[in-house]
């Protein structure tokens, strides 16, 4: 009878540890959470928070329909950029990319890349589109506002 009591009592000693650390450390998250928001909406830079999973199936299906040069392949169909910034998901965008597109509310962006786009846009979005399909997901590219 005594085990099972102190081991009923371990057990309790051991959950409640559990539950408070994991108490403490979702605080930390929600923490960093606020941090992070508060930062990406006070950036006075232009920031964009984006889901590219639709174009990775994108690629996945050109990949299995036999393509393995995408530059060539977007040579011979310039749609598929346009479908590539199409098919983008906006999740987020801060007052720094509202302010530079003069766009009223987010919601507007959110309908998607194309609206924001300059013929120059695309040619580095291309060269975005190449770099993601090679494997290369950081690279700097400068497009004027026009």
């Amino acid at each position: 009878m005594i085990f099972v009591v102190c081991s009923f009592v371990l057990y309790c000693y051991s959950r409640w540890g559990y539950i408070k650390k994991t108490r403490q450390l979702s605080a930390s998250l929600r923490e960093s959470e606020r941090e992070f928001e508060a930062i990406f909406e006070n950036n006075p830079v232009s920031c964009w928070l984006e889901d590219f999973s639709a174009v990775k199936k994108y690629f996945d299906e050109l990949k299995e329909a036999g393509i393995s040069e995408i530059e060539a392949y977007f040579q011979e169909h310039p749609k598929a950029i346009a479908k590539c910034a199409r098919i983008i998901k906006i999740e987020k965008v801060n007052q720094a990319t509202l302010d530079l597109h003069n766009a009223e509310n987010k919601e507007i962006l959110f309908e998607g890349l194309e609206k924001t786009f300059t013929p120059q846009s695309y040619e580095v979005f291309q060269k975005e589109m190449v770099d993601i399909w090679n494997g290369t997901f950081y690279r700097p590219w400068d497009c004027e506002k026009l």
